[in-house]
């Protein structure tokens, strides 16, 4: 690292070879070059790596970059190439058109950052080929963005600090890493001592957060990765449920983080044409495309359906559900019909629209009105495992676009994230917190197929220590091609019933990256029940059942504690008991009655108090005389015996023999 006196001296030095006018006329070649240091993204990237690094990110995130090979690459949905150069498609179809286009999109940010306009900053984007906002991955663009702006500011009179991680920027300030870059950089700015020079202060802040983590270099924050086992009934998830209340889910939480989960919870899962109408009610009525594409509400859905050309998709809905006799020319309308233009191309709510959007006028007011008293984060997701449950689900894959949110109404596919991936980009916006996975029948799943590349990513040394390094390892999403890493402030749960026969299927790989702890049944959380006058005694009764199926069978198909917690009446023992417990045992040992007998210690009771008593067939009355069969020589038959169910001294007499008093 060099003193600060050397990085102002680079600074000039930068300014010195790319004034702002120079801009104006740099050619593709003095943007990107591969091999050469001397170009525009060679010195941002890596000359002035010691004033806010924007290392580690694809380089994509310049819009357009020279390839170090001329290997022919097939050009897809996102990014064209040519035998020189990448681009993003939508610039336009040459490298000389989009470089045109990020060209005058770096001149916008100079400009603006001369000015100290931070705002218009934070609104800007790349243009597609008709000069409409194109949707760039935050990740890649955004640090681009305010690196240009932070070099070519008023260092006077400086609005921008050079830190371009929001994790860095949000511990600092106390805020939240969900909040807008040019929320954190105001903030930021706001909190540097007076005299204090910018490059100073940018210093300051990354020791400080340094100094928190205890040293040079941060181990990664602990995480855990948990599952508990036992037999069904053990309170496996109840036990889940209590972490989850006491250290995932929060009452105090600020207005901004309130908005943040709200948006995320409740309004990315609106389709576009709700989401239009939604915005339209909260920006009173009216507004055009830019202002409705620039609505945290409109952001938000982009960003979880990975939208390339948001101002096209968003155009789209707007015209298929607008009212008859609007000046909208299209061939495809759609119910309901809410939405109507003028002129001047500003959109506004029309027709029956307060009838058809009564929910989404609730799901806004609600929005506007912030936390309630009683309000409560959750930060945790909470799935099942089962044998159809795949990656799509979990990590992300395409989902079907409904019909009337398409161009012609024929059925398309966008990429959508699963719940882990959900939660791992909540997580890592805000670092300070913890976050949970909850994964229920963890083993009934297929761990493989669910996980992917994902299985190595959880271990703790392999997680991103949301410290402003570099993640140890990242994967590149198949469907959406982004870079991914599991935040160290998620932890995973899982459940396994040990008595699902799956349990010795369980991939070894998750065996490896998981710690194991036992539930057990525990008798003694059980009560007595009173009944004419006899005692029941839950616990002796449970202990001496799981004794027997364990001579018989095996300590994994216990009989759980939790099936006993409800009982207070012995009207609650008899339904449990035929319901439910019988149910299981027949499960257990497949119809072998005779061991369910031992296990309801039948064998030692007076007929009279037996659950299941073996019947005697009459072979004469079946077969008539001569039949030549032996009693001996049939299965045998047994049957429950319903009367049994209302004796206390049926359920006493599972663990206490009567004979021996």
């Amino acid at each position: 690292m060099k003193d600060i006196e050397q990085l102002y001296t680079l600074w000039d030095e930068f300014l010195k070879e790319w004034p702002a006018q120079r801009l104006r006329t740099m050619t593709l070649d003095e943007y990107t070059q591969a091999g050469s240091k001397d170009t525009f993204t060679y010195w941002l990237e890596w000359r002035l790596r010691d004033l806010g690094s924007i290392r580690g990110i694809w380089a994509s995130k310049f819009g357009i970059f020279s390839r170090a090979n001329d290997e022919p690459k097939e050009s897809h949905g996102r990014l064209r190439y040519c035998d020189s150069h990448a681009w993003y498609s939508a610039l336009g179809a040459t490298a000389e058109e989009a470089f045109e286009k990020v060209r005058d999109y770096v001149i916008q940010i100079a400009e603006l950052a001369s000015q100290g306009d931070v705002d218009s900053i934070g609104a800007l984007s790349f243009k597609d080929s008709e000069g409409r906002s194109l949707r760039i991955k935050e990740a890649e663009g955004e640090a681009f963005r305010w690196k240009v702006a932070f070099h070519y500011q008023n260092r006077q009179n400086p609005v921008i600090v050079d830190v371009f991680k929001p994790a860095l920027l949000a511990a600092y300030t106390g805020r939240d890493a969900s909040e807008s870059m040019t929320a954190l950089q105001k903030a930021a700015i706001a909190k540097r001592p007076a005299g204090m020079g910018i490059l100073e202060y940018g210093r300051q802040i990354g020791m400080t957060q340094q100094q928190k983590n205890g040293g040079a270099a941060p181990p990664p924050a602990p995480c855990t990765n948990l599952i508990y086992y036992g037999p069904p009934g053990t309170g496996k998830t109840h036990k889940l449920n209590e972490i989850l209340e006491h250290e995932y889910a929060q009452t105090n939480v600020s207005p901004e983080e309130w908005r943040n989960r709200f948006i995320a919870e409740k309004i990315t899962t609106l389709k576009w044409w709700e989401s239009a109408a939604a915005v339209l009610y909260d920006l009173g009525g009216e507004a055009d495309v830019t202002q409705m594409t620039r609505h945290p509400f409109i952001q938000a859905i982009a960003k979880t359906k990975s939208i390339q050309n948001l101002r096209a998709t968003l155009w789209g809905a707007l015209q298929h559900h607008a009212i008859e006799g609007s000046i909208v020319a299209t061939q495809n309308r759609a119910a309901p019909a809410v939405f109507d233009k003028n002129a001047s191309s500003v959109w506004k709510l029309a027709g029956d629209w307060e009838d058809a959007c009564a929910d989404l006028i609730a799901l806004v007011d609600e929005f506007k009105r912030g936390p309630q008293e009683a309000s409560v984060i959750q930060r945790y997701r909470f799935v099942t495992f089962h044998q159809s449950y795949g990656y799509e689900e979990f990590v992300e894959g395409l989902r079907p676009v409904l019909n009337d949110e398409t161009a012609q109404g024929e059925v398309a596919y966008e990429i959508r994230p699963g719940v882990f991936k959900q939660l791992c980009d909540e997580a890592r916006q805000s670092p300070g917190q913890r976050f949970a996975m909850v994964i229920d029948e963890i083993n009934r799943g297929n761990i493989s197929k669910i996980f992917g590349e994902l299985i190595t990513l959880i271990e703790a040394d392999k997680r991103d220590p949301l410290n402003g390094e570099k993640p140890p390892i990242e994967v590149v999403l198949p469907y959406s091609g982004e870079k991914f890493s599991v935040p160290a402030n998620v932890d995973i749960y899982g459940t396994m019933n040990t008595a699902d026969r799956s349990l010795a299927l369980l991939d070894m790989a998750l065996r490896r990256r998981f710690e194991f702890r036992p539930l057990l049944p525990d008798g003694a959380l059980l009560g007595k029940v009173v009944f004419e006058n006899k005692e029941i005694n839950l616990c002796q009764m449970l202990e001496k059942m799981n004794a027997r199926i364990e001579a018989l069978y095996d300590r994994d198909h216990c009989i759980g504690h939790a099936y006993l917690m409800g009982v207070k009446h012995f009207d609650d023992l008899k339904n449990v008991f035929r319901h439910r417990i019988i149910a299981l045992l027949e499960e257990y040992f497949f119809d072998d009655w005779q061991k369910i007998r031992l296990v309801l210690g039948d064998n030692q009771k007076e007929k009279a108090h037996q659950f299941m008593t073996e019947s005697e067939t009459d072979l004469n009355a079946l077969f008539g005389e001569n039949h030549e069969l032996e009693n001996h020589a049939l299965k045998r038959h047994y049957v429950l015996q319903e009367k049994a169910f209302s004796e206390p001294d049926a359920y006493i007499g599972i663990y206490q023999s009567f004979s021996s008093n």
